[in-house]
């Protein structure tokens, strides 16, 4: 036993046969004790354990139609990977490309503004000759009013026919949305994970299929309260999978929840995953592993300086020949020393006060 505490505290050789006769008994019974209230204390600063966590899509969206309708062509297939604003599947529009024909020709008709336009400059044309009659005595005031009011008519009628130009284009625009609407698109990159529908099936409000969005990746993990405050945006996470021959994968925290679950005295952190290759697959259970995590430590006076650094090690003296170190706040100044023990003339120890 005296050997095996030298192996793992890095102890100096004991092997004297009279310092193996001092340890045994009370004085061991010493070290034991104090090297577990040492193991306590040192625990409250130990590094977290690699925790349990998930690793899924950034977003998973059911695509359907906006529209009812028939399925005409569906042009992916599950597993497929797409691009944002690809074309995934298309409706019947037969009457919707009727509707954008109609409305194009009309939007493009000109006839009408050109008919006011030129009624408008033959009153303008009467107009100026009724003046001049007017100035020389030949009509009555009474005409040359007539004529000014058929000016105003046809220079309204241009007004109506170009309001009538500019609601066509906004009903083209209009029958062309309905047409768009008739086509779905993808509404991120992501990967095909189900197809539900087939061509020929009308569709409501059933989605059509299940896209996933995997770069990057959102990893969910569950924390202890106790680290509540440790953990920081932006820091770096190592996670391990057991898929075999993928190597340790680098995350860093997203989101950090700003409450505690008091049934499971637990928070939620989410970190991002990049993915750019699509080689890591959602669904992976991993571990997480954030590195040297301070715990909160619940000693009296203990200060929040210490929170997210090395502790300073100390040591404190008891009889036998080792240093065992523990953390600070135990006393300042304190070591941990095994004292060379008093051997009588019997080879016996003589107990120390």
């Amino acid at each position: 036993m005296i050997d095996s505490w030298a192996g793992s505290w890095h102890l100096p050789d004991v092997r004297n046969n009279a310092l193996q006769q001092a340890v045994k008994g009370e004085l061991a019974m010493k070290v034991i004790s104090t090297i577990v209230i040492a193991l306590l204390m040192m625990s409250r600063y130990a590094v977290a354990a690699p925790l349990a966590c998930l690793i899924e899509p950034e977003k998973v969206a059911e695509i359907g139609s906006q529209g009812i309708g028939v399925i005409q062509k569906i042009n992916v297939e599950r597993g497929d990977v797409v691009e944002a604003g690809q074309l995934l599947a298309s409706l019947q529009s037969d009457v919707e490309r009727a509707s954008v024909s109609v409305a194009t020709a009309r939007s493009q008709a000109e006839a009408d503004l050109k008919a006011a336009l030129t009624a408008r400059e033959l009153t303008q044309r009467k107009l100026t000759r009724a003046r001049e009659l007017f100035d020389k005595k030949f009509i009555s005031q009474e005409a040359v009013d007539q004529a000014e009011a058929e000016a105003r008519i046809s220079e309204n009628r241009v007004a109506q026919a170009r309001e009538v130009q500019r609601v066509s284009q906004q009903e083209l625009a209009v029958s062309n949305l309905q047409l768009a609407q008739r086509s779905i698109r993808s509404p991120f990159a992501g990967v095909v994970l189900e197809r539900y529908r087939t061509e020929g099936e009308r569709i409501e409000r059933e989605p059509i299929l299940r896209l996933a969005k995997v770069d990057p990746l959102r990893v969910e993990v569950i924390m202890p309260a106790a680290q509540f405050g440790q953990i920081k945006a932006g820091s770096p996470v190592t996670l391990s999978t057991d898929l075999p021959g993928m190597k340790d994968l680098h995350a860093n925290v997203a989101l950090i929840d700003r409450t505690i679950d008091a049934a499971s005295n637990t928070f939620r952190v989410r970190l991002t995953l990049p993915n750019p290759d699509r080689r890591i697959p959602a669904g992976l259970r991993c571990k997480a592993d954030f590195g040297a995590v301070p715990v909160k430590s619940s000693a009296p006076g203990a200060s929040s300086s210490m929170q997210g650094r090395m502790v300073k090690v100390s040591t404190i003296v008891i009889p036998a020949p080792v240093s065992v170190p523990i953390a600070e706040d135990i006393g300042p100044g304190i070591q941990l020393k095994l004292a060379k023990p008093v051997i009588n003339n019997t080879g016996r120890a003589v107990k120390q006060k």
